[in-house]
């Protein structure tokens, strides 16, 4: 064959061969679309209708503190509250007080201290069981026990009498007989205690003191069995119209004796110069044998 023919039939023969090669390729890329659309991964998301689309899971982290976080999705900000913390305020209340007013406090600063009072010592009692200074029946309950010579009359009289100032003692007494009554006088407090008939008693303080007239010349007796009080019985006499109107003149003359003598909040119990217990109601005015 000739050269020129030779050249001819190579030309040929590459087109063809280029032309085959090109129908293989697109055959095996249609077989490979084939396959594809065919056979879909199980794990591929599947879309059903038009409107259909794939829907973004956004993931929240709760941190200790605010922080954007982005998990394939948007971004979200979580904030914790904040925690409001009450505080507490003591305030000064002032409370109402019953009782005896006894004026406004001193100063006008609430936070200004008050002064301190001073304690009040009570009076020492003395040997008759009274409080010094104070007439009998009143003071401060000592919490002694009432004599057993007492206790029959006083447990019958316990409310009127109240609590014991303290111990029965012997103490010096005189005792006079009247019309209507009769007067005894108690040394160690110096009292003098006028009990008429019908059961009132008045109490005096024994004011005489030697050298001061003993009687009155000028008040005579109605009747020669009857006689004129004198020195501390006397002057109390002479001078309450109350007690000389409600005994009358004396019967017999001043005797006097050693009593049994025991104080009360509200009177006095003693041993009368006959051994009978007599009972003082020194708040009431009265007495009882």
């Amino acid at each position: 064959m000739k050269p020129h023919m030779r050249q001819y039939c190579a030309q040929r023969l590459s087109k063809t061969l280029g032309l085959a090669l090109l129908l293989v390729t697109v055959a095996v890329a249609l077989a490979a679309c084939g396959n594809s659309t065919s056979n879909p991964q199980d794990d591929d998301a599947i879309l059903i209708g038009d409107n259909a689309q794939p829907k973004r899971v956004a993931t929240i982290v709760l941190t200790p503190t605010a922080s954007p976080v982005v998990q394939g999705g948007d971004t979200v900000n979580i904030v914790e509250p904040t925690r409001a913390i009450a505080t507490l305020q003591m305030t000064h209340t002032k409370e109402p007080f019953v009782g005896i007013y006894l004026g406004d406090l001193i100063g006008s600063d609430d936070d200004e201290p008050l002064p301190t009072l001073e304690p009040v010592v009570p009076a020492a009692a003395n040997q008759s069981g009274s409080v010094s200074g104070l007439p009998a029946g009143t003071g401060i309950v000592s919490g002694t026990s009432v004599d057993a010579r007492f206790t029959t009359r006083y447990e019958a009289m316990r409310d009127q009498l109240g609590a014991p100032l303290g111990p029965a003692v012997d103490t010096q007494m005189a005792y006079q007989r009247f019309e209507r009554g009769m007067m005894y006088w108690q040394g160690s407090q110096r009292q003098i205690y006028a009990l008429a008939d019908d059961g009132r008693l008045v109490r005096v303080a024994d004011t005489f003191d030697e050298g001061m007239p003993e009687s009155d010349p000028n008040l005579v007796p109605p009747q020669p069995n009857l006689v004129q009080p004198v020195r501390g019985f006397g002057k109390a006499w002479r001078e309450n119209p109350t007690i000389r109107d409600g005994l009358g003149w004396g019967t017999s003359g001043e005797v006097p004796h050693t009593g049994l003598w025991q104080d009360f909040e509200r009177g006095a119990m003693f041993v009368g110069t006959d051994g009978q217990v007599v009972v003082l109601f020194l708040q009431d005015g009265r007495y009882t044998r």
